[in-house]
């Protein structure tokens, strides 16, 4: 079987985010349940193919479409239905209204099944974090066609889905049943899950440069305060972009950049916490936050100010940098461990993967 999946970057040598999450979903499909994905990339370049040495041309297809031009978009997704595929995937963000009217013409051609996996943009009236804009709350926006925008690409699909309750209960006011799967790992969901007693005391910082900026400017104390609360020795910053880093004097800080995901999974299976600055409602849509719980490191967010979310409790599945903390013992930080990875695992790759493709195929 054959599908597109369409996103808003191309998702080689991305390892993190929507792309990142939309390149590992196709390789499962692939490897799992025989289903082949086609990208659709809508950036700001024009249509061609490219394509990494490492992938092999066969399996994976990534076509660049002028964000200016609708009717390059339209022809080529006809094209590609016309050639054999049978499904879509549109990875939603906001601000790419030009794909509607597409979207809304093929629906009226081809039977094609759409999955519309809501990623960002449609948070609940009423919470807000230190995310980023987009995220925090279209309800509440005065962009009225950012609003109707994601209520009319919802209706359009065959199938919604998203990442988190407090996006689901959006989308429930939208269409019926909308489906919540929490996002998986991007490196990896490793069979051996090393005890702490059998790590370093060690703080993992991973993600895109805006993401760890966050952490270095907004939570410093309380990267600092958890480092000293759990015993942490060093911390490993890695991801791309140049950010500038802090010195510390009691702490080692080791930037080590972008590396491949065996690397950063074998560093997080021999590291003792992972700190993530998140708004708690949406760790479940963090791919970092993923990669922590299936690494079975000890989870710590920012703040804990709502506990609950997804089935996320603060101090059973992950720590946050106040008194509590301090007074964990050893046995408590391996239950809290032990729970982020049973969490996880009620949701890997693979499980979530057969939920998507028994939804393509039904």
């Amino acid at each position: 079987m054959k599908i597109i999946q369409i996103l808003p970057k191309q998702p080689f040598f991305s390892g993190g985010g929507v792309s990142g999450y939309a390149l590992t979903l196709a390789e499962q499909l692939r490897k799992e349940h025989t289903i082949l994905t086609t990208f659709l990339s809508y950036s700001e370049l024009d249509c061609h193919n490219n394509i990494p040495e490492e992938i092999a041309e066969d399996d994976f297809c990534c076509f660049q479409v002028n964000r200016q031009d609708p009717e390059h978009f339209y022809s080529l997704l006809l094209a590609l239905l016309e050639e054999g595929a049978k499904a879509i995937i549109l990875h939603y963000i906001p601000g790419y209204y030009y794909l509607l009217k597409p979207l809304q013409e093929i629906k009226k051609q081809y039977k094609s099944k759409l999955l519309i996996m809501f990623h960002e943009g449609i948070s609940p009236k009423g919470i807000k974090g230190n995310i980023k804009d987009a995220v925090r709350s279209i309800l509440t926006s005065k962009d009225d066609k950012m609003r109707g925008a994601a209520r009319e690409f919802a209706k359009i699909a065959d199938t919604v889905l998203t990442s988190n309750a407090a996006y689901q209960s959006v989308l429930k006011r939208w269409v019926d049943a909308p489906i919540c799967i929490s996002i998986s790992s991007n490196i990896g969901e490793p069979q051996y899950i090393p005890p702490l007693e059998e790590r370093n005391r060690r703080m993992i910082v991973f993600g895109a440069a805006p993401t760890r900026k966050r952490v270095y400017q907004k939570s410093l104390d309380q990267l600092l305060t958890s480092c000293h609360n759990l015993g942490v020795e060093e911390i490993y910053d890695i991801g791309s972009g140049e950010i500038n880093l802090p010195e510390f004097k009691e702490i080692k800080l080791h930037k080590i950049g972008e590396q491949p995901s065996e690397i950063i999974s074998e560093l997080m299976l021999n590291s003792w916490a992972g700190f993530i600055d998140y708004y708690p409602p949406y760790l479940s849509k963090s791919s970092i936050w993923a990669a922590y719980c299936s690494h079975g490191l000890i989870p710590v967010c920012s703040n804990g100010s709502y506990s609950g979310s997804d089935g996320l409790e603060v101090n059973k599945n992950y720590c946050v940098p106040n008194d509590r903390m301090k007074n964990l013992n050893f046995i408590e930080l391996q239950s809290i461990a032990q729970a982020a990875y049973k969490w996880y695992n009620n949701h890997s790759l693979e499980k979530n993967t057969s939920i998507i493709a028994s939804l393509l195929i039904d």
